[in-house]
């Protein structure tokens, strides 16, 4: 089953958390997907409802934000980090196109394209690129997970960031840092 949009304009971008919740854990729910691209359609229902969304948990954010700074730690050593964190998509193609000659790490790189007519953007927890002498440049998406296990929603974040990114299918590849390659 495909979701059905209107014809009319989503009112904020897909994003790969987004589409792997809609893939996997909303069990390819159309109306999740129409309110997770109209909140203002979700704030009606609320209002009729008298319900609210429950927030994140402080705790569970703290130590994913911890495992996740952890982790980067550990890459730190293999290559210097860049943080890219509240820049624009342009601005953090831009940073990583002008790198010379070698390997860098950028973390929180903010992505964004199109899947059909449909805009897309997301965060990519870290790219480790390497520009070799030709100027070519090899692009792995990482994205950080506590979990040791490969799932439809990594890969469907992989695939996204790797979309949003420009790293062809022969160049770029995932990996879930520091466990597992895909």
């Amino acid at each position: 089953m495909t979701p059905s949009l209107s014809s009319s304009t989503p009112e904020r971008p897909l994003s790969a958390t987004r589409l792997a919740q809609y893939a996997t854990v909303r069990g390819r729910c159309e109306r999740y997907l129409r309110l997770a691209l109209f909140p203002s359609e979700g704030q009606v229902l609320m209002q009729r409802y008298g319900v609210r969304p429950e927030a994140l948990s402080p705790l569970l954010a703290e130590a994913g934000s911890v495992f996740e700074h952890a982790a980067v730690a550990q890459l730190a050593a293999e290559a210097p980090v860049i943080d890219l964190r509240h820049r624009s998509a342009q601005a953090c193609i831009g940073t990583i196109q002008g790198q010379s000659v070698g390997r860098a790490l950028y973390t929180q790189v903010t992505l964004s394209g199109r899947l059909g007519p449909v805009d897309c953007e997301g965060i990519a927890d870290v790219l480790d690129v390497v520009r070799r002498p030709d100027q070519a440049l090899e692009i792995t998406v990482i994205d950080i997970k506590a979990s040791r296990r490969t799932s439809v929603s990594f890969c469907l974040q992989i695939a996204l960031c790797r979309r949003h990114a420009g790293a062809p299918p022969a160049v770029g590849r995932g990996r879930c840092a520091p466990q597992c390659e895909m």
